[in-house]
């Protein structure tokens, strides 16, 4: 499916889930079966790439709903794969071949080899964005997907029905393909 090359990305399959932590953040057995289950999905799916994160302002509910609060997902938008998202997350899997390019940008303490992948888990506990970005890891340059150039819409005010005033913010336009974008067809 991923042809290196192509300026705006490669085919890719989106799959996410969804765990809420908030009672268990220091529930030890819980932490390490979402972790066991992240890598085993991963790995059984062949995957070239998955990340775990922590996405802070998400409305609890029977099911978990996003609203303008929410902080943004540090991954690219789109169906398209255009490259390593430009922050690292918490958990990160990299099968072939993103394993070996990635490898000597991760600090040892943070890898395990499983199988004919790489997991790295940079701390014990699930991290928000902010602390791990204070660790200042980055994938290397050619690998990652760079910010779109403009905005995809403007922002707008809406008036509703009943007078109120709903504002839309501008819609970030599509993350333009990394550099380089190995073929992840490797068997």
């Amino acid at each position: 499916m991923a042809k290196p090359g192509r300026a705006e990305g490669s085919e890719c399959m989106r799959i996410s889930t969804t765990w809420d932590l908030r009672d268990s953040e220091r529930n030890v057995r819980q932490i390490e079966g979402m972790v066991e289950t992240f890598a085993s999905l991963a790995e059984g799916l062949g995957a070239f790439y998955a990340a775990g994160f922590v996405q802070r302002g998400v409305v609890a509910g029977r099911r978990p709903g996003f609203d303008s609060q929410t902080e943004e997902t540090p991954l690219p938008r789109g169906l398209l794969w255009t490259g390593l998202p430009h922050e690292p997350t918490w958990l990160s899997w990299f099968g072939r071949p993103y394993r070996d390019l990635v490898d000597p940008c991760l600090p040892s303490w943070a890898i395990r080899m499983r199988g004919q992948g790489l997991l790295a888990r940079l701390e014990e506990w699930p991290l928000d964005r902010d602390v791990v970005a204070e660790l200042a890891l980055q994938w290397p340059d050619a690998l990652v997907s760079r910010p779109p150039i403009g905005p995809l819409t403007q922002a707008q005010d809406i008036v509703l029905n009943d007078g109120r005033v709903l504002h839309v913010p501008a819609l970030p336009g599509p993350m333009r393909a990394a550099r380089h974008i190995p073929d992840v067809n490797l068997e």
